[in-house]
C-alpha cells in the first residue's frame, strides 16, 4: 500500500471501505429476498422441504432404477409398511376380531392399494374334497373347535406360515401395499401414522410394531428436520463462544457469524429455488456454508484487530483498520475460495441426482462465502466504531509468542517432522485398505429408538423385515405354465432356503402346489409341481385368484419371487445379491434372472454414493493441483503445496480403516470438507509467508510471520468447527454422529498439519505466488532495458526476479565495500549506483551504473569484493546469488538456460570493455 498508482484489486477493496454503507445495505436486501425464498414471509410456512427418499438421491437416468420401475408397473406394486401385531397367542377371538378391523380400516385407507392378513389373504385348501380358495376367515370363529381349526392352517400353510404368522402364533402381520405413487408424496400423506394410530387404538392388549421403507424414511425426514433446527443451532453458539473468547468483543462474534448466517441462507435459497428440497445428502449444504463462512471471516477479523493492535510495520496508519484487514487477505481468500469450490464442484459431475446437487450447492455456496467474506466483513467492520482496545493485550503477545516459538520449532526440526508426517502417510495408506463401504438406515438409528426396535422385533420373530424380488424372465407366452420352469423356480426357492440371511420366499410355484394339493384332497404327496402344462392351465382355471397376479405377470412369461431376507446393512444385502446373481447365471439358458426391489435399490445406492464421494477426491486434488500451479508457476511447488492438503484427507480415511467405521453417504462428506478448510489455510500460510519472505529477504522470518498472522484465526477456526461438529455428536442418527467425530479429529488433524507439517515444509522451498508474477514492478520493457533478460517474455524475466530477491537501499547506502567477501551480483533495477576504489587516499571513480547494468558479478564467482559501490539515488537492485542460479536452472530450465547465456555475454562485454580500458591506458602510458 505504497504511493504507487493503485490497481484494479486495490481500487475495489478501497470502493468497498467507502461505500461501506451500500455494500450493507444491499447485502441486506439481498438477504431478505433469499430468506423469502426459503420461508413464506407472509404464513411463516417452510418452502425449502427435507426430502429422505430414495427418490431424492437416485439418479433419473440409472437402468436399476428404470427397471425397478417397469417392475412396479407391472406387477402393480408400490412401498410396503409391515404392520406386526404380537401377543401371547393370537388365535384368540378378541385378537382374531381386533385383526379383522384393523385390516378392514386399513384397506379402506386413500393410499392404500391391497392389504395382507390373515383376514383377507386366502388359504388354499381342500374341503370335501373339493378346492377351496378363500381367505383364512371371513367371521371370526364361533367355538373352540373352529379356532383350532384355523390355528393348524394357518401355522400350517405353505405360502404364509412363518411369514403372515409366527409359528409360534405369538405374532401375526398385516402386510400394507401402498399405491405406487412418488415417495414424497406417500410420505407426506402420512399414511404410516394412520396406520399407527389404528393399531394403538385397536390392539390394546398386545404390542404392535410397525416397519417399512415409508415409516423408517419418515423417522429419517424428522430427525433430518431435529438435527437441522437443533444441532445447528448449538454449533453456531459453540463458533460464536470461541468467536467471543478469541476477540472479546461484540464485532468478533457479529462478523463472523452474521457472513456464516447471510452464506448459508443465500445458498438454500438456490437450494430451494433449483431442487425444491434437501435431500439425504444436500441436507449437509448448510454444515459446509457454516465451516467455510466462518473459516473466511475469521481471517479478516483476525487481521482486523492486528491493525488495530499496531503489530503491522505494513500498515499506513492512515488507512482505515477495515481496509488493512481487506487488503491483506483478499487474495489468499480469492484463491482458497476458487480452489475450494473448484474441489466440490467436482462432485458435479456426478451421475447420481444427490451428488451432482451437493456438488453444485456447495461450490456456489463456498463462491457466496467468499463474497461475502470480502465485501460484507470488512463493510461492517468499517461501519462499527473502531477502538484501539488493550483489552487482551497479554494473552494477545504470549498467544503471539507461543507461534513464533512453534515456527522455530519446525524450522529447527523440519527434518524429524517432515519424517513424523511421511510415516503418518505410510499407516493411514495401510489404513484404507480396510475401509469398508456400507450403509443401513434403520442402523443408523439409535439403539432405542422405536422405529428401530421395532424393525429388529418383526426381523426377529418372522421370516425379515427386509425384502427383494428375484425377477425371471422368459421370451414366450405361457412359459410359467410348463413344468420345467416351475421346477427352475421351485429349485431356486430351495437353494435360496440354504442361505442363513434368507427367512423365506414366495413364489408362483408355491402357489400351483398349492392348488395342486387343495384339488387333491389336501393330500401332502401332491404339495408338488404338477407333472403337465395342462394341468397347471386347469389348476389356474379353477383356483386362479389376484394374489396369484403379484407372482407372475398375465402372459406368464414374467415370474417373481419375493424374497425375505434379515439381512440389514448393505454390506450384508450386497452380499446376498452377489450369490443369488451367482445362482442366476446357472439358469436354463431361456431364462433369464435378474434382481430388484427397494432393499437392493437404496443398498446399491448408498454405496455408489459413498464410493462416488471417495472416487471424486482425485478430481478434487487434480483440480486443486492445477490451480496450484498457477499459483506457484511450477508444478513441482505445485505438487510440495499439495502435500498438506492430501495428508489430513490420507489421515481421515486410514482412521476409518484401522476404527472400523464404515464409509456411507454422510461419513464420505468429512473429506471433502476438510479437504476444503485444509486448503484454505495452507493457501493462507503460504501466501503470507511467500510474501514476507521475499519482503525481507529471509525464509526463517516468513516462516515465523506467517505463522504469527495466520496462526490465530487457523486455530480460532479449529476450535469453533470442531465444536460445531462435536454437536452432531448429539444427533439421533448414528452416521451423523461418527461424521461429527470424524469432522472433529480430521480437523484438528489438519490444524496439527497446518501448524507444524506444512510450516516445515515450507522452510525447505522458495513459492511463488502467481499475484507476485502479475503485480512485480520490473519497469518497462525488461526484456530490452535489462541485458540479463534478454530474451526473455515478461512473465519469465518476473519469475526470475521472483526465484532471486528484489532489494531496495536509500540513497548514500553503501552497497559493496572493496575487499569484504560476497556472494551475490546486483542487477539495477532503478535508481543510479556508483562503482569506486581509494587509491593513494583519494576515490577513483570506476563507473555510473543505471538500469540493467550488473554489478558484483565477479563476488558471485570468487567471493571477494573488488570495488567499493554506493547508491547515489534511492534504488532498486535484483540480488542473485549462486543458488538462485541454480533454482532457476532446476525450476525453469528454459528460462535458466536463457539468463545464464545472457549473464555470459554481459561479463563477455565487461571483460572487452575491461580490455579495451587497459590497452587504452598503455596507449597513454606509452605516448
Amino acid at each position: 500500500m505504497g504511493d504507487s498508482k493503485p490497481g484494479l484489486a486495490e481500487r475495489v477493496e478501497r470502493w468497498i471501505i467507502k461505500r461501506a454503507s451500500l455494500v450493507l445495505l444491499a447485502t441486506l436486501g439481498i438477504t431478505v429476498a433469499a430468506l423469502g425464498q426459503i420461508v413464506d414471509l407472509r404464513t411463516g410456512q417452510p418452502r425449502l422441504a427435507l426430502d429422505p427418499s430414495v427418490d431424492g438421491i437416485l439418479p433419473e437416468e440409472d437402468e436399476d432404477r428404470a427397471y425397478y420401475e417397469s417392475f412396479k408397473e407391472e406387477f402393480s406394486t408400490g412401498e410396503v409398511i409391515l404392520l406386526a401385531l404380537s401377543d401371547h397367542d393370537i388365535f384368540t377371538f378378541e385378537n382374531l376380531s381386533r385383526l379383522q378391523l384393523i385390516s378392514e380400516k386399513i384397506e379402506d385407507l386413500d393410499q392404500v392399494d391391497r392389504v395382507a392378513s390373515l383376514s383377507l389373504s386366502l388359504n388354499i385348501r381342500s374341503r370335501d374334497g373339493a378346492l377351496v380358495t378363500e381367505p383364512f376367515y371371513d367371521e371370526v370363529p364361533g367355538s373352540e373347535l373352529a379356532l383350532a381349526d384355523l390355528r393348524q392352517r394357518a401355522l400350517s400353510d405353505p405360502i404364509y406360515a412363518g411369514n403372515l404368522v409366527s409359528r409360534d402364533g405369538r405374532v401375526t402381520l398385516i402386510l400394507v401395499h401402498l399405491l405406487d405413487l412418488p415417495e414424497q408424496e406417500i410420505m407426506a400423506s402420512g399414511v404410516n401414522e394412520r396406520i399407527s394410530e389404528l393399531a394403538e387404538s385397536h390392539w390394546t392388549n398386545g404390542v404392535f410394531w410397525i416397519s417399512g421403507g415409508v415409516h423408517v424414511k419418515a423417522e429419517m425426514s424428522r430427525l433430518m428436520l431435529r438435527d437441522t433446527t437443533v444441532v445447528v443451532p448449538f454449533a453456531a453458539i459453540a463458533m460464536a463462544l470461541v468467536a467471543f473468547l478469541s476477540f472479546r468483543t461484540l464485532r468478533g462474534v457479529l462478523v463472523p457469524l452474521s457472513t456464516v448466517a447471510i452464506s448459508s441462507l443465500l445458498t438454500l435459497a438456490f437450494v430451494a429455488n433449483a431442487y425444491g428440497s434437501l435431500n439425504q445428502i444436500t441436507v449437509a449444504v448448510p454444515s459446509v456454508m457454516i465451516v467455510v463462512g466462518f473459516a473466511y471471516s475469521m481471517h479478516i477479523v483476525s487481521t482486523y484487530y492486528d491493525a488495530l493492535r499496531n503489530r503491522s510495520n505494513d500498515w499506513n496508519k492512515n488507512e482505515s483498520p477495515a481496509f488493512f484487514a481487506l487488503h491483506e487477505v483478499s487474495t489468499p481468500v480469492l484463491f482458497t475460495g476458487f480452489t475450494t469450490a473448484a474441489g466440490f464442484g467436482s462432485l458435479a459431475t456426478s451421475s447420481l441426482t444427490a451428488i451432482e446437487q451437493y456438488g453444485v450447492a456447495t461450490s456456489l455456496g463456498v463462491l457466496i462465502s467468499m463474497i461475502a467474506t470480502l465485501t460484507f466483513a470488512p463493510a461492517l467492520l468499517q461501519v462499527l466504531p473502531a477502538k484501539a482496545s488493550r483489552r487482551r493485550r497479554s494473552v494477545e503477545d504470549r498467544f503471539d509468542e507461543s507461534l513464533v516459538r512453534l515456527a522455530r520449532f519446525d524450522i529447527d526440526k523440519r527434518v524429524p517432522i517432515l519424517v513424523i508426517g511421511a510415516a503418518a502417510a505410510v499407516v493411514s495408506g495401510i489404513g484404507i485398505f480396510k475401509v469398508v463401504v456400507g450403509s443401513d438406515l434403520v442402523s443408523s438409528l439409535e439403539p432405542d429408538n422405536l422405529v428401530r426396535m421395532d424393525f429388529n422385533h418383526i426381523n426377529d420373530r418372522l421370516e425379515g423385515a427386509n425384502s427383494l424380488n428375484v425377477v425371471l424372465t422368459t421370451d414366450s407366452n405361457d412359459a410359467f405354465k410348463i413344468p420345467q420352469n416351475l421346477e427352475t423356480i421351485d429349485q431356486l426357492q430351495d437353494w435360496l432356503e440354504t442361505q442363513d440371511d434368507v427367512g423365506g420366499s414366495t413364489s408362483f410355484a408355491d402357489y400351483v402346489k398349492a392348488l395342486y394339493q387343495g384339488i387333491e384332497a389336501g393330500d401332502r404327496d401332491y404339495y408338488r409341481i404338477p407333472e403337465s402344462k395342462d394341468l397347471v392351465s386347469q389348476l389356474l382355471v379353477i383356483g386362479g385368484n389376484d394374489e396369484i397376479d403379484q407372482y407372475v405377470d398375465r402372459d406368464y412369461r414374467i415370474a417373481n419371487i419375493v424374497v425375505r431376507t434379515n439381512a440389514m446393512d448393505s454390506i450384508e444385502v450386497l452380499d446376498l445379491v452377489e450369490r443369488i446373481e451367482e445362482q442366476l447365471r446357472d439358469l436354463p439358458h431361456h431364462i433369464q434372472g435378474r434382481l430388484t426391489g427397494n432393499t437392493v435399490l437404496i443398498s446399491r445406492t448408498m454405496d455408489d454414493i459413498a464410493i462416488g464421494q471417495a472416487s471424486s477426491l482425485a478430481v478434487a486434488f487434480l483440480i486443486i493441483y492445477l490451480i496450484l500451479v498457477m499459483l506457484f508457476t511450477s508444478f513441482k511447488t505445485g505438487l510440495i503445496a499439495l502435500i498438506p492438503n492430501a495428508l489430513p484427507v490420507l489421515v481421515y480415511f486410514g482412521i476409518l480403516g484401522w476404527s472400523g467405521i464404515q464409509l456411507n453417504a454422510s461419513t464420505g462428506l468429512v473429506a471433502t470438507i476438510v479437504l476444503g478448510i485444509a486448503v484454505d489455510d495452507t493457501i493462507h500460510l503460504l501466501a503470507n509467508f511467500n510474501r514476507v519472505a521475499k519482503r525481507h529477504a529471509d525464509e526463517s522470518l516468513g516462516v515465523i510471520e506467517a505463522m504469527r498472522r495466520v496462526g490465530k484465526p487457523v486455530t480460532y477456526t479449529t476450535a469453533a468447527l470442531c465444536l460445531g461438529f462435536s454437536c452432531l455428536t448429539f444427533s439421533k442418527m448414528q452416521p451423523q454422529v461418527e461424521f461429527g467425530y470424524l469432522a472433529t479429529i480430521t480437523l484438528l488433524v489438519a490444524w496439527v498439519v497446518d501448524l507444524t507439517f506444512t510450516p516445515a515444509l515450507a522452510a525447505r522451498m522458495q513459492i511463488v505466488t502467481i499475484w507476485d508474477v502479475l503485480t512485480l514492478d520490473l519497469g518497462a520493457d525488461p526484456s530490452r532495458s535489462i541485458p540479463l533478460f534478454e530474451g526473455l517474455t515478461s512473465t519469465q524475466a518476473r519469475i526470475t526476479a521472483l526465484l532471486a530477491r528484489i532489494v531496495e537501499f536509500p540513497a548514500g547506502h553503501q552497497v559493496m565495500t572493496n575487499g569484504s567477501q560476497g556472494d551475490a551480483m546486483y542487477v539495477v533495477i532503478d535508481g543510479r549506483l556508483k562503482a569506486s576504489v581509494r587509491r593513494d587516499d583519494r576515490e577513483v571513480l570506476l563507473r555510473e551504473l543505471t538500469r540493467g547494468d550488473v554489478v558484483g558479478e565477479v563476488a558471485l564467482f570468487h567471493g571477494t569484493r573488488t570495488a567499493d559501490v554506493s547508491a547515489e539515488t534511492a534504488v532498486r537492485l535484483l540480488r542473485i546469488t549462486q543458488r538462485d542460479f541454480e533454482n532457476i536452472q532446476r525450476r525453469h530450465p528454459r528460462i535458466g538456460a536463457q539468463v545464464y547465456a545472457n549473464l555470459n555475454k554481459v561479463l563477455a562485454d565487461r571483460l572487452a570493455e575491461l580490455t579495451a580500458r587497459t590497452v587504452a591506458s598503455n596507449r597513454e602510458a606509452t605516448a
